[in-house]
Order: structure tokens, then C-alpha cells, then sequence
């Protein structure tokens, strides 16, 4: 049975820059360089918003991209990626319209 960590809930604007807050990433299966699977979802997006996933080892002072979506070519990305202690989804260019979230899966 999978676990999840969310990153952005359901319903966070695909059509805005803006950071989601840190979770930290402390115990298996979420620990620090554990391999996990980072998922964005998309809902009724249009335009190209561009959701990053990022990690932080320094307590959020500097973020690391590990993932990013590249358009709206599919309705869900799959990652895989190395956690770090902080994790976060940053949508950095806004889409016209919809949603998205984003989950950590082990």
C-alpha cells in the first residue's frame, strides 16, 4: 500500500506563481535520501504552468529543482526523485485557468 505526503492540495491554482509551504521529510519512507515518487495532477488546466518540485538542506534558505512538469502535454507527471529534509511544489509559470496537486508517493 502506497503512502503520500502532500505537497499542494487539491484545488491549488494552476493559474499563479506561488510556492507551497515546506514539509519536512524526517522518517521512512520520506527521509533523506530515500527515492520516492513525486506526482502532479492537473484539473482542467490550460495554457503551459510549469510546477516545480523542490528540495531543501539548509532549512528552506535555498531550493533545489528536482522535477519539473513541461507544459500541460499530459493530465499527470511521474517523477522519480531523491527526498531531501524539505520538500515543496512551486508553480513558477502560471497556466491560464485550472488546478493542480502534488503528492509524494512511496
Amino acid at each position: 500500500m502506497s503512502k503520500l505526503k502532500t505537497l499542494a492540495g487539491i484545488g491549488t491554482a494552476a493559474d499563479a506563481t506561488a510556492a507551497q509551504d515546506a514539509v519536512t521529510c524526517d522518517e521512512t519512507p520520506f527521509a533523506p535520501g530515500f527515492n520516492v515518487l513525486a506526482r502532479v495532477n492537473f484539473k482542467s488546466a490550460t495554457g503551459a504552468p510549469v510546477v516545480k518540485i523542490q528540495g531543501s538542506d539548509d532549512g528552506g534558505d535555498t531550493w533545489t529543482d528536482l522535477a519539473a512538469t513541461s507544459g500541460i502535454l499530459a493530465d499527470s507527471f511521474v517523477f522519480e526523485v531523491v527526498c531531501m529534509p524539505l520538500m515543496r511544489a512551486n508553480c513558477t509559470t502560471a497556466g491560464d485557468t485550472g488546478d493542480y496537486a502534488a503528492y509524494l508517493e512511496a
